[in-house]
């Protein structure tokens, strides 16, 4: 059995005693062992936290697991590791989400093994899951609507913002409801939960707009709109 606490990785061997590894210098974590006596796990080097594998308790030598080409974050996290060698575990990504790799000890090239990423699985969603982003979309859609139409219009200005700003949102909210409630009936699967929290993130981003002030450019292609903030120091709709 291995472990750790975040600072220090151990061994409890069978019938023995619990000992520290002392190979590598800095190991905060193992977390796996195979029958064979290999451990993976990970440890401190400065800033980083890369993974190691150990060929056995004993061993005075280790090599280093990096993460995968084109990763920059030096966060490795070696899970666990086969009697064949594989070795599989997780790190940080670009996008600041955790990704899967694995790869061979036998692939070790001068203390170093180079993960080989695993693509993320795609999990679908359900139709029940989807008729509810549906039904978001749809109470969105008609809650604008209803302000709309409610909006107390006194100048054209107004009359402009009340049709072309609330109303098309309006309707591109209704929009995306029907398409989902046709995806809903006949193939939730293809939005898969990735797809499902864009949507949902759309929604919420939608509803953090703050309107703070709106004109209507009657000449809008004399002025940009940097020139129109420079000219009145002004935005047409400020976002926060």
């Amino acid at each position: 059995m291995v472990g750790g606490n975040g600072t220090t990785a151990f061994i409890l061997p069978h019938g023995g005693a619990l000992q520290t590894l002392a190979v590598p210098p800095g190991a905060t974590n193992a977390f796996g062992i195979n029958d064979n006596g290999n451990i993976v796990g990970q440890y401190a080097a400065g800033a980083n936290m890369p993974g190691f594998y150990l060929p056995s308790a004993s061993s005075t030598s280790f090599a280093t697991i990096l993460q995968p080409v084109g990763a920059n974050s030096t966060v490795v996290n070696a899970q666990g590791v086969n009697d064949n060698g594989l070795i599989v575990g997780f790190y940080l990504g670009n996008d600041g989400q955790v990704h899967g790799f694995d790869e061979k000890a036998a692939n070790i090239i001068g203390g170093v093994l180079l993960g080989t990423a695993i693509a993320d699985p795609t999990i679908p969603s359900t139709d029940a899951e989807v008729h509810a982003l549906a039904g978001e979309y749809e109470y969105a859609g008609s809650w604008i609507r209803s302000l709309s139409d409610q909006y107390h219009v006194s100048d054209h200005n107004e009359a402009f913002f009340a049709k072309h700003v609330l109303g098309k949102l309006s309707t591109d909210l209704a929009v995306i409801g029907r398409a989902l409630r046709t995806a809903a009936d006949s193939e939730p699967e293809k939005i898969d939960t990735a797809r499902m929290t864009q949507l949902y993130s759309r929604l919420a981003w939608t509803f953090r707009c703050e309107v703070s002030s709106f004109q209507r450019r009657a000449y809008h292609w004399i002025f940009s709109r940097a020139s129109w903030r420079e000219a009145t120091g002004k935005s047409v709709i400020s976002f926060q």
